[in-house]
């Protein structure tokens, strides 16, 4: 039987050609979502790697009795490094002085003459090297101007006694000797976690922390042994602690994760029980390299579902089609069949023999599908050719999970075709020119379930209806109620997802495959515009109601996920664009040392060329009834002019007159929105503020910020929501209250075009008084650049590209095959006197009236879904948000539309191209009438 199927197949190439090409485009996608997901994962990782500068750090307990000296911090390393795979420890002695008012939180580090950290640290002036008592100040801490080279700064370290003895304290005056700057990588190093993970905002640190470096044996090992010496001791403030670090390649496998956590977490198992016991439990490690997995572990996840996610559209394209595919071969076939019965064969082994055929088509297709995947990433993902030879990337798993899937694709999509083929009668199969009879039924419940449903959720997105806000207020009032509501929701998701499939499939099947009234409304129009020509169109079109309802299908579904995928990619680029500037505040904002520097700062650089404005803006914290409110002090003239904003963001009072009544009122204010809504208070009502212990009175001009519908949140959350926005007041306000509040300074910055951004962010690095700055237009490089951040944006578009492929690849083939099927009745017209013109708008109403349809609903669907995607991620942000997604915007319309109007414009010379060639064929073609 396989000799015979490889046979056979060799013999009808032509026709295996048509099915290979859809199941090789939807496993070349699938192969590609597999080494896509793969090298863009490798690179994940490697950039994960590259935020954890430090693998595991071991704290030397300083506590109940356990205070560390030079000797058991030099064996620890011993013991440390003699664990396979520990490539160098290296001793680092901390020290964190309470925080201050003015110069908040003060770290000193001793750290080796020999370590690693040298590598990345810059003196800038001073001495080249450290004594015993001598220090380093970081340029970028809040306290620089305090500590110029030449001056003290006392370390005051804690020795806490035993009860009922008193704390000692113990002070160091140590003399700085030189500025130093340390890059990113030594801030996460030095500067620990806050909670779980490393601290990522290491680099904006500084405005509110100050950095010492001392030398770890000259100065801070004498401390410590001055400590440990103290019998009665119970626990010091200085933290010794051990930086061990891994041989990263032995332990790391990017393509499998899973592996190499494990190895990591044995590893510090294996390092926790080579520890003695004075050296403290276990949990004295911290495995950060597992951490920054156990999260990675999650995100690839998320990655490969999504990738699949994308997918699933051309996949569902590519069954149809293979099915539609047989359906046209067989039928191509029917003689064949007649003769095998006639030769004894069995119903079941001609079934089995064309699925024999179509495994060999989709093993074919899959190994070709493995090859053309690394020509396809590399085009549409970014990925350099450097990460795509690495073998890793096509792993047992992606090899055998492409062969599965173009094997099963094609098997299944030839199995109902086969088996309708085999049931032919022999009689008819045998027959020259009786068409092989096509199933006019379906399985109606499924049908009109899979359209009722598509159609429901259309009708939630049409009318705005937000399902999850009405199950959420509801969920609370009955126990069964909350159960039933839950599966709900749960299915309501999904149809988020598959809500257009089931209606495409739906619609075509019960309109066009199942319903005559369809047909004698469509054959009446056509009879009018086409006269006797039209009306023999719309015969044939009535004679293949199955085919007719694939070409339907198949368009209506390429248009409707082409608009939603061009549409949500342009609201996804204007969200971030929007987000970006809304999170900067303009084009550039500068952060101050000190909020004073704002005043002399700001002339200087409204002078720098490129610069069209400058504003300033302080915030601040001000007490109120119900807790603190943020506020951002302005000077309402210059901000308006430089920052970003959108007048949506206000409501109650038009942005123009809001801002306009809070430069003429110092006592006012801007409220933010969930504020007011929780403190009750109305615009025109007095807010009461409490800088001090007098209270002042703010008139309430407007509000601002989100609003409760924007957001899909639970009531007791609305109280810390309405933390993490910010109101308005007026500068002079502020300056009221100067000495009654501590506020920072920023400055926002308008510039002539973007492209000074660079020459302007090189002008404020010059004034060290700036702490920070941050660029629009460089956050939105990074991202357009980043192959991590873009790849689900590639990826959506390669699934759009290859769902264009085999749509068109689809429409072409069925079109093509059903012509030549009739190639003798064309033949036959022409004899008789018909034109070529003639032949071609007969032919040309038969497949564009389906087209056209499909392409009526496809934009139809697509413009809906696109509705209701946008909507529906405008409100179920549950942090407040002032940036929602928008439908259509405006920057992007003529983009989206000429991108639509590309795929229908091909798509319908497409379905041209073969009827031309088959008018020109079928009239030449006299051999066919023998």
């Amino acid at each position: 039987m396989f000799g015979f199927s490889l046979k056979r197949a060799a013999r009808n190439w032509r026709l295996f050609a048509a099915t290979l090409v859809g199941v090789l485009i939807a496993s070349t996608l699938f192969a590609s979502s597999n080494v896509g997901a793969n090298a863009i994962l490798s690179e994940m990782m490697n950039e994960t790697l590259e935020d954890v500068p430090v693998d595991m750090i071991y704290r030397f307990p300083t506590w109940y009795g356990l205070l560390a000296n030079t000797s058991q911090l030099y064996n620890l390393r011993q013991i440390i490094e003699s664990v396979p795979n520990v490539v160098r420890t290296e001793n680092i002695v901390a020290h964190r002085n309470s925080s201050t008012m003015n110069s908040g939180e003060i770290y000193t580090f001793g750290i080796q003459a020999n370590s690693s950290f040298y590598d990345r640290i810059t003196i800038l002036d001073g001495d080249t090297s450290l004594s015993a008592n001598e220090t380093y100040i970081v340029v970028d801490s809040a306290s620089i101007e305090n500590y110029p080279i030449g001056s003290n700064y006392t370390i005051q370290y804690e020795i806490v006694l035993e009860y009922p003895d008193p704390e000692l304290l113990v002070n160091v005056s140590l003399q700085v000797v030189g500025h130093i700057l340390i890059d990113e990588h030594t801030e996460r190093s030095l500067i620990e976690p806050m909670g779980y993970g490393y601290n990522f905002y290491a680099d904006l640190i500084w405005r509110y922390t100050s950095c010492f470096i001392v030398d770890h044996e000259q100065t801070m090992l004498p401390l410590l042994d001055s400590a440990e010496a103290l019998n009665n001791s119970h626990r010091c403030t200085l933290e010794p602690k051990t930086y061990i670090y891994l041989d990263r390649a032995a332990l790391i496998n990017p393509y499998d994760i899973q592996g190499s956590l494990q190895s990591i977490n044995q590893l510090g198992y294996q390092i926790s029980n080579a520890l003695p016991d004075e050296y403290g439990d276990p949990w004295s490690l911290r495995n950060y390299l597992a951490d920054a997995l156990n999260l990675f572990v999650g995100l690839s996840e998320v990655h490969r579902m999504t990738f699949l996610q994308v997918s699933m559209p051309v996949f569902f394209v590519a069954f149809y089609m293979g099915i539609t595919l047989n359906d046209v071969t067989f039928s191509r076939r029917r003689r064949e069949v007649g003769l095998l019965l006639t030769k004894g064969f069995t119903r079941s082994q001609i079934t089995s023999m064309f699925i024999i055929e179509s495994v060999l088509i989709g093993f074919v297709a899959s190994g070709l599908a493995l090859g053309l995947s690394f020509l396809v990433v590399p085009f549409f993902l970014g990925i350099g050719t450097y990460t795509l030879l690495n073998p890793g990337l096509l792993g047992f798993d992606t090899i055998f999970l492409t062969f599965s899937f173009g094997i099963v694709l094609a098997a299944f999509s030839t199995y109902f075709p086969a088996k309708r083929a085999a049931q032919i009668p022999t009689a008819e199969a045998v027959r020259e020119y009786t068409l092989a009879g096509e199933p006019v039924g379906y399985r109606k419940l499924l049908t009109w379930t899979l359209l009722i449903l598509g159609a429901y959720k259309l009708a939630v997105w049409i009318l705005g209806i937000n399902v999850m806000e009405i199950m959420t207020g509801m969920m609370f009032t009955n126990p069964v109620f909350a159960i039933l509501l839950g599966i709900w929701s749960v299915v309501d998701t999904l149809l988020g997802f598959w809500a257009p499939l089931f209606f495409f499939y739906g619609f075509s099947m019960v309109l066009i495959k199942g319903s005559d009234r369809f047909y004698r409304y469509a054959e009446g129009a056509i009879r009018r515009l086409l006269g006797s020509l039209g009306g023999l169109a719309a015969h044939n079109i009535r004679r293949r109601p199955g085919r007719t309802a694939a070409i339907v299908f198949i368009g209506a579904l390429l248009v409707g996920y082409s608009v939603q995928t061009v549409g949500t990619l342009a609201t996804s680029q204007d969200f971030t664009v929007r987000s970006v500037f809304a999170e900067v505040g303009a084009d550039i904002k500068v952060s101050t040392r000190h909020p004073e520097n704002v005043t002399y700062l700001l002339p200087l650089i409204r002078g720098i060329d490129g610069v069209r404005g400058a504003a300033s803006l302080h915030d601040f914290y001000v007490s109120t009834a119900m807790g603190q409110i943020q506020a951002y002090a302005i000077n309402v003239s210059e901000w308006r002019e430089v920052a970003y904003f959108e007048p949506e963001w206000f409501s109650g009072v038009p942005a123009p007159i809001a801002l306009d009544a809070l430069a003429s009122d110092n006592h006012s204010i801007i409220l933010e929105y969930l504020r007011a809504e929780n403190m009750g208070l109305k615009i025109g009502e007095e807010l009461s503020i409490f800088p001090s212990s007098s209270a002042v009175s703010l008139t309430i001009l407007g509000l601002f910020g989100p609003k409760p519908e924007q957001m899909s949140i639970l009531p007791f959350w609305s109280e810390w929501l309405a933390e993490q926005t910010y109101s308005f007041v007026s500068l002079e306000l502020l300056i009221e209250l100067w000495s009654n509040v501590t506020s920072t300074g920023n400055i926002l910055i308008s510039l002539e075009s973007p492209q000074d951004n660079n020459a302007v962010i090189e002008a404020l690095e010059a004034y060290t008084d700036i702490i920070s700055i941050e660029s629009s237009v460089d956050i939105l490089d990074e991202y357009n650049t980043s192959i991590l951040l873009n790849s689900r944006d590639n990826m959506t578009r390669m699934g759009v590209l290859f769902a264009f492929i085999l749509a068109s690849v689809g429409t072409v083939v069925v079109i093509y095959l059903t012509l030549r099927e009739r190639r003798t009745t064309t033949a036959l017209m022409s004899a008789r006197g018909t034109t070529y013109g003639q032949t071609v708008v007969m032919l040309m109403a038969e497949s564009l009236t389906m087209i056209c349809l499909a392409l009526l609903v496809g934009l139809f669907v697509g413009f809906i879904v696109l509705y209701g995607v946008v909507q529906g991620g405008a409100g179920t942000s549950i942090i407040p948000q002032l940036v929602v997604p928008r439908f259509m915007p405006a920057p992007y319309v003529i983009s989206v539309l000429l991108q639509i109007g590309a795929i229908i414009g091909l798509l319908l010379l497409f379905t041209l191209i073969p009827i031309l060639i088959e008018a020109r064929n079928a009239r030449y073609d006299v051999s066919v009438l023998r």
